[in-house]
């Protein structure tokens, strides 16, 4: 049987240093552990995500992965990403996600920020 997007489940996660605990990329997938082992592999569409990790590589290391919120439909999935990203943003974390890339997702980024964080 073929998914649908629309018919998924999604999570949203986080890459983090494992020693600084500095976060380093916002995703979201229906299969965030199965992501994570794409996210080692270079990619030509983000470069400096593909250098944030291959720094982390050289030294032994690999991104440590934290579900966010998980169980999302995509269309909310896209806006709490996009939020967390403002949010880590915001916080100062060297975040490498591709500016913009989420933007197109965040009609009802305001509900979210007023909403999510309390």
């Amino acid at each position: 049987m073929v998914h649908r997007p629309q018919d998924l489940l999604y999570s949203v996660y986080a890459l983090r240093d494992p020693l600084s605990g500095l976060v380093g990329y916002v995703g979201i997938s229906s299969a965030p552990r199965r992501r994570l082992t794409a996210h080692l592999k270079p990619s030509r569409y983000n470069l400096q995500r593909n250098d944030w990790i291959l720094d982390l590589q050289r030294r032994g290391l690999k991104p440590a992965l934290d579900i966010l919120r998980k169980g999302l439909p995509l269309e909310e999935a896209q806006n709490v990403e996009a939020c967390w990203i403002h949010r880590y943003w915001a916080c100062g974390m060297p975040l490498t996600n591709v500016m913009g890339a989420t933007k197109m997702y965040s009609r009802n980024i305001a509900r979210y920020l007023e909403h999510s964080w309390s």
